[in-house]
């Protein structure tokens, strides 16, 4: 897929492009037919638009193998239809009929022919039986959970051919209408079709009888039914084949080859008695590709530099290629052999062994760490673990949340630290509690074994109390409670976290918005705008942004920290939408997300987190606390728009660190009154589970 070359004219796929996931249960089938016509309305502005220049014109009709198509017009039909083909193999409506997300089938994994049942190995075209089978040229891709025959009515059926990991032949499973491939093995696959219900007697196949077969996947359990903006939709598509290696997208498509050879001096060879046995890339390789991987054949590097001069080759036939120069271009030609005992080749059908891998995941992002993933972090729900959760009313005080955190590190033999971090407006000493697990004490903050860290400051708002009461009560389980409890546990382990029990002391002794000096202290981290959302210059106003940004010791002292942890995984700014309880059931659990959660690379998956995570709360609130919210989800996900406003979640974003705004609540819609246990043990929850889901999806982020 190449439209991604035409985001060089003047934007051609810009915001407003949705792609909808479904959740299996039919609320929104995944459809490319919406994103194709935002596509095409994307064209159709460019072409209402003021004429581009010459430069313009030429780079949008650039693709991605290197060569300029004749006009812009060819461009766009040629590469809007690859998009269309790309986001049917993604985006497979057979698949989430079925309840996955993914169907691994394609055209090009099959061909002509059956698999004999004793070795495992392809029938000859002799055979009697070649016309009524067709086959997978290689191993079906091992991602796949479960194999189905779409077709029973018109009597289809697959043979199953079980290999060992080393490619050794085991068995055969006949006639088979649906199949769980288990891990540890590999598997191929014939399908086959009979006349009759008794299935014994067969009738001519096609490769084009692939369409009766899915090979279904769902390798992102977290996608829910939601709709995700994207500004580059080519740059953020999975490819099947690449997850193989562990990269996200393979660059390479049937356009990019060939016949023929390249030779000694660089230069196309259009004959010759090798010229069968060759493919050759028709032009570069794509800039972006990042490795290039041959799983049957082989291929010879051509190095150019980057105005096209020659500049010699690799040397030699390999299988893996990553020592990529920046400035410089690569052809390649494949072969099926190294030696003289060559075998036929051509672009129609060899092109699909070579993978020009990249992995969007990891590129463009400023929000990619360096931290050590351990392993797999816990999905299980976390509930509230302590038995008391009255120790804070809408009376206690800041000093009362201090001595209680005191008492917990007091218990916490090692694992949890104090550090002054400033005083407040009215004078009080400020705080920031560190949890260390044992095996990271000495690490620094720039080593890049460190597990992720994440930042929670509650209370910004000093009468939103319960944002605080929560935070403690979660951290007195990671404390205390956390032995034989999986979602604790793999928090404890294998994170770290700065705690600030309270960022604003006097709001929170006086159940006060404002701090002291009566200064919405998230209003106070960049230039007000003079909106109630971008800050204030009104002294009166409930939003006023004080003088001059960062004017404020409590800003200071908790900006103190976030420089000096730059490479920091999230910060949770919790809040709890006001000093009441909640007005409504959505409003349970608000995240306030900035636009880069929906356009950037990584950041999405925080995104797919929050969609995870409402719907994880919704099931078990309601059960855990016997709700009746009448339908209705526990939470709700906003995106900004984008500009700029001088609350700490954009400033940590301008630092190239992931945070939102996390709005809790005093108290569920069906409470009388706010600040019950209840409400404070959920509360608990809420931020608890909410970075136990960041910390299990960025782990299995590639």
């Amino acid at each position: 897929m190449q439209i991604h070359e035409l985001n060089n004219f003047s934007g051609m796929l810009g915001s407003g492009t949705y792609l909808a996931v479904d959740d299996g249960n039919d609320t929104g089938k995944l459809s490319t037919q919406g994103l194709l016509a935002a596509t095409e309305a994307r064209i159709d502005n460019i072409i209402a638009g003021p004429a581009p220049s010459a430069q313009e014109i030429t780079d949008a009709r650039l693709g991605a193998n290197g060569v300029i198509y004749p006009s812009l017009g060819d461009a766009i039909r040629n590469q809007v239809t690859d998009l269309k083909s790309d986001l049917n193999a993604k985006m497979s409506v057979v698949a989430v009929e079925n309840g996955y997300s993914l169907d691994f089938n394609a055209p090009y994994l099959w061909e002509q022919g059956g698999i004999n049942q004793d070795t495992g190995e392809n029938s000859p075209s002799t055979s009697a039986y070649y016309q009524y089978n067709i086959r997978t040229k290689g191993f079906i891709s091992n991602l796949t959970e479960v194999i189905k025959c779409l077709n029973l009515a018109e009597y289809y059926r697959f043979g199953v051919y079980r290999y060992a990991s080393d490619g050794t032949y085991i068995d055969r499973i006949a006639k088979q209408s649906e199949f769980y491939p288990e891990s540890g093995y590999k598997y191929r696959l014939a399908l086959a079709k009979y006349s009759s219900a008794t299935l014994s007697n067969n009738v001519t196949v096609t490769v084009n009888d692939y369409v009766n077969m899915g090979l279904f996947s769902t390798p992102s359990k977290i996608v829910q039914s939601t709709d995700i903006e994207y500004d580059a939709m080519t740059s953020n598509y999975i490819s099947n084949r690449a997850v193989e290696f562990d990269y996200a997208q393979d660059l390479n498509s049937v356009s990019q080859w060939a016949q023929g050879r390249i030779d000694s001096a660089g230069n196309d060879i259009n004959s010759g008695t090798l010229h069968p046995y060759r493919i050759r890339t028709s032009g570069y390789v794509p800039e972006a590709t990042e490795k290039i991987v041959s799983v049957n054949g082989y291929f010879w590097v051509y190095i150019y530099s980057n105005d096209g001069t020659y500049e010699g080759s690799n040397g030699s036939w390999v299988k893996e290629y990553d020592s990529f120069v920046a400035g410089k271009k690569y052809r390649l030609i494949y072969s099926l052999t190294t030696t003289s005992n060559a075998k036929a080749v051509n672009p129609s059908d060899n092109w699909d062994d070579v993978h020009f891998l990249k992995n969007p995941l990891y590129s463009n992002s400023p929000f990619k760490k360096h931290i050590a993933w351990s392993g797999d972090y816990s999905t299980e729900w976390y509930e509230g673990q302590g038995s008391d959760y009255s120790l804070f009313n809408s009376n206690s005080t800041y000093a009362d949340m201090i001595s209680a955190y005191d008492a917990l590190m007091a218990l916490s033999n090692g694992y949890m630290t104090k550090e002054s971090i400033g005083q407040s407006s009215d004078g009080q000493t400020m705080y920031a509690y560190k949890l260390i697990p044992t095996l990271y004490r000495n690490i620094t903050i720039d080593d890049k074994n460190r597990p992720p860290m994440v930042m929670v400051v509650p209370c910004l708002h000093g009468f939103e109390k319960s944002a605080s009461f929560g935070t403690y009560y979660f951290v007195r389980d990671l404390v205390q409670n956390f032995y034989g409890k999986p979602a604790l546990d793999s928090m404890r382990s294998k994170c770290c976290f700065i705690i600030i029990p309270c960022a604003n002391p006097w709001g929170f002794d006086n159940r006060e918005r404002k701090n002291y000096n009566g200064v919405d202290l998230n209003r106070n981290w960049g230039t007000p705008t003079g909106s109630d959302e971008g800050g204030s210059t009104n002294p009166d106003s409930p939003y006023y942004a004080g003088a001059e940004p960062f004017d404020q010791p409590e800003t200071q002292a908790i900006k103190s920290v976030i420089d000096a942890n730059p490479n920091m995984f999230y910060l949770v700014d919790y809040h709890t939408n006001g000093q009441y309880k909640a007005p409504s059931w959505n409003n349970v659990n608000w995240l306030s997300m900035v636009k880069e959660a929906t356009t950037d690379n990584y950041y999405v998956h925080a995104y797919y987190s929050a969609i995870a995570h409402i719907s994880a709360i919704t099931e078990n609130m309601l059960h855990e606390y016997s709700l009746d919210s009448s339908g209705s989800q526990l939470g709700n996900i906003t995106v900004g728009t984008g500009t700029s406003v001088p609350t700490i979640g954009h400033y940590v974003k301008n630092k190239g660190i992931m945070g939102h705004t996390f709005e809790g609540n005093n108290g569920f819609p069906s409470e009388s009154e706010p600040y019950s246990p209840q409400e404070q043990k959920a509360n608990s929850e809420l931020v608890g589970n909410w970075i136990k889901t960041l910390l299990s999806t960025f782990a299995t982020v590639k």
